[in-house]
């Protein structure tokens, strides 16, 4: 009895993961999918000043209409880190602003002014490296 009742949790179990990995493949597909037609209708707009932002925003319409939600998401999430980012820029400015020609003084002033810094910079900080590491 042991032996059945074993068996069929680990049939259970297998049967559990195979759908995990499905929905996993089935999501990857997906974001391809909605990738490829991103690129399809910006792809050609230069990176720099939130262009790219722009042109989605101006054709999220054209997207397939199960990519309009997460490209709409995406979107928000991206105006939001670029208005901390200005939030940020604009806060460096005004502890190191003199020294903005000169990149290793202007770090060096924001080393010895990090508590100055507000908390959401800092974390901002943070997050930026965390995606550029795991890039690498």
């Amino acid at each position: 009895m042991k032996n059945i009742l074993g068996l069929g949790l680990f049939a259970l179990l297998i049967q559990f993961g195979a759908r995990a990995d499905e929905a996993k493949l089935d999501k990857k597909e997906h974001r391809s999918e909605c990738m490829k037609a991103a690129k399809s209708l910006c792809g050609s707009v230069k990176k720099g000043d939130g262009a790219k932002i722009k042109c989605l925003e101006e054709n999220i319409s054209k997207l397939p209409e199960k990519c309009q939600e997460g490209a709409s998401k995406r979107l928000q999430k991206s105006k939001e880190r670029q208005a901390k980012r200005e939030k940020c820029q604009s806060e460096a400015q005004a502890l190191c602003g003199s020294m903005k020609d000169d990149k290793k003084a202007f770090r060096q002033c924001l080393k010895e002014n990090k508590d100055k810094i507000s908390q959401e910079c800092k974390d901002l900080r943070g997050q930026r490296k965390e995606r550029r590491n795991s890039r690498k």
